[in-house]
């Protein structure tokens, strides 16, 4: 595999999982911003969060 193309793979999937990230954070504004907002939803929105920012960190500190 090329150079480029092991630079490519993982910026395509930083960019992905960024984009889930920006989901994620928008659906636990919503929900924070809920009168019924759901303790446990909020919590595992959370950690979903903290998983793909970890997951980005990661994968940046690797390439």
């Amino acid at each position: 595999m090329s150079l480029a193309l092991r630079n490519s793979v993982p910026a395509s999937r930083v960019e992905a999982l960024l984009s889930k990230k920006a989901a994620v954070e928008a659906e636990l504004l919503e929900e924070q911003r809920s009168f019924a907002s759901s303790d446990y939803k909020i919590t595992e929105l959370k950690r979903k969060k903290l998983y793909l920012k970890e997951e980005i960190e990661g994968i940046r500190q690797a390439s």
